[in-house]
């Protein structure tokens, strides 16, 4: 088996300028992008955009939604509404 890396990083959207970058240059370095999105922020107009800007890398990103368990949609409803949001732009959501 390959050796396997898990970075987590600020994020794309972090407190400051030099956490943004760190993360940018560990996508560009990516094998995989794991993009983590709360179930209970899906609205947020800015993550369409902060995901499609990573697109551009050229990586595969895998969407891992989580904090189900907080909202009161079902588990379906969620994982519908990701998928015709964002699923044309990740290779897969778990």
């Amino acid at each position: 088996m390959r050796e396997i890396s898990i970075i987590d990083t600020p994020g794309v959207e972090s407190v400051t300028e030099e956490n943004q970058k760190t993360t940018m240059e560990f996508i560009q370095k990516s094998d995989v992008v794991l993009w983590v999105l709360s179930a209970d922020h899906l609205g947020q107009s800015d993550i369409f955009e902060q995901i499609s800007n990573v697109v551009e890398y050229g990586q595969p990103i895998v969407l891992v939604v989580t904090r189900i368990d907080t909202i009161e949609d079902s588990l379906t409803e969620v994982m519908d509404y990701v998928d015709s949001e964002y699923g044309y732009l990740a290779h897969a959501i778990f």
